[in-house]
């Protein structure tokens, strides 16, 4: 089963307007970088970027060699409840060091300034993510992991 994080990874993927053309002008026909430049009147190297992401994420895949062209593979989008669920109770305990560990020693200094206008509700949730740079669901098991929520 995939873990909470690569699920939420996945489908940040996806959050994007620019990124969705992307893929539907790849499912359309391929691509290369310089054909959606043009196409998307984008930079290149933004282009570059997001294509990394959708192909890590699954979503396209690149054919040939310097000049490569991308295509989008098919995919289906499906979120069941209960299984987010599931999976957000098994991967919460471990949430904290994953989250530490990849985003740095940083976040917990900013956590420590953050986490108590949560607690007094002068701040969301939403926007301490957004301030810690964090899915909400990685805010929220950093939060309360630190009893920083009522």
């Amino acid at each position: 089963m995939e873990s909470i994080i690569e699920t939420a990874s996945r489908l940040k993927a996806l959050a994007d307007p620019v990124k969705l053309e992307i893929v539907g002008r790849l499912y359309r026909s391929e691509k290369t970088v310089e054909d959606l430049s043009r196409e998307l009147s984008m930079p290149q190297s933004t282009l570059r970027k997001y294509l990394a992401e959708l192909e890590g994420s699954g979503y396209v895949e690149r054919h040939g060699g310097v000049k490569s062209k991308y295509v989008a593979k098919s995919f289906d989008v499906r979120l069941n409840p209960q299984k987010i669920s599931e999976a957000v109770q098994l991967s919460r305990s471990a949430l904290t060091p994953l989250i530490v560990e990849e985003k740095g020693r940083r976040l917990v200094g900013k956590l420590r300034s953050i986490g108590p206008k949560v607690k007094e509700g002068k701040l969301s949730i939403y926007d301490a993510a957004h301030m810690l740079g964090l899915t909400y669901l990685e805010a929220y098991s950093l939060l309360e992991e630190n009893r920083f929520l009522k």
